[in-house]
């Protein structure tokens, strides 16, 4: 049997069916479509009492049949941060199994997305649709991110941003980096969204002790820093529940 055992955001989120599981399955686990620290997967071994194979993006694409293949005939446990099936590669994993006649179950678990807005304070109900700001290179400049924000704003919705993660650095598009990028994207949509006084929540390393919630105009937030996993909220219109909210839940408010 093939399972995808989510994680949570820290070591302790494990659910005690995902340990159940983990111990009677050969585990693999993957880190680059969602943060695993090197600790936290030493955790895992521990409490397990297995061994965690690391699996490479390479390796998980390309031997995706192969991995479905092993489990018709023995139980193999994919270990995912946060919650499975949020990403294309999760779901391609299932796809494959359901071709194979390969029984799938999935160990959902607490996601960046859902505790992300729950520890923003902002209403739940008021978020558009989420997007990310992908690294930019030489001749890879996509800003289809910036129509999504400029419609959430336009329908008075907050919008979650996510920022490229990367495998090697273990650490998002830095804070900086992602701002200058929404400066260029606005240069060339020119649509007024993305100016120096534009405020937006900057949450970072979520689920762990060294976790941070600064807000503040993307002029205070340029020379912020967060070794780890970080994202963007950029508001819509605050109502004054909101506000005290986000004050109650810690968020800092930077000049």
């Amino acid at each position: 049997m093939l399972f995808l055992v989510g994680t949570g955001l820290a070591g302790k989120d494990l659910t005690l069916q995902a340990l159940e599981i983990m111990k009677e399955s050969e585990l693999y686990i993957e880190r680059y479509t969602s943060f695993i620290s090197e600790e936290h997967a030493k955790f895992i071994e521990k409490i397990a009492g297995r061994e965690l194979k690391r699996i490479s993006r390479r390796e998980m694409e390309e031997q995706v049949s192969e991995i479905v293949k092993r489990a018709k005939s023995s139980n193999i446990a994919i270990i995912v941060g946060g919650d499975p099936l949020m990403a294309t590669t999760h779901k391609i994993l299932a796809i494959e199994a359901v071709r194979q006649g390969v029984k799938i179950k999935v160990v959902h678990a607490s996601s960046i997305v859902t505790v992300a807005i729950g520890e923003s304070g902002l209403d739940f109900y008021k978020f558009g649709q989420v997007c990310t700001i992908p690294k930019w290179q030489e001749h890879y400049k996509p800003v289809s991110f910036y129509e999504t924000i400029a419609k959430n704003i336009s329908n008075r919705q907050h919008s979650l941003v996510l920022l490229d993660y990367s495998e090697e650095g273990r650490a998002s598009l830095p804070i900086g980096e992602a701002l200058e990028i929404l400066e260029s994207a606005e240069k060339h949509y020119k649509k007024g969204i993305i100016m120096n006084n534009t405020k937006m929540l900057v949450i970072g390393n979520m689920g762990s002790e060294s976790q941070t919630k600064l807000y503040g105009s993307i002029d205070a937030l340029k020379d912020v820093r967060i070794a780890g996993p970080a994202l963007l909220i950029i508001p819509s219109e605050l109502s004054e529940i909101e506000k005290e909210s986000m004050s109650a839940m810690g968020v800092k408010e930077v000049e």
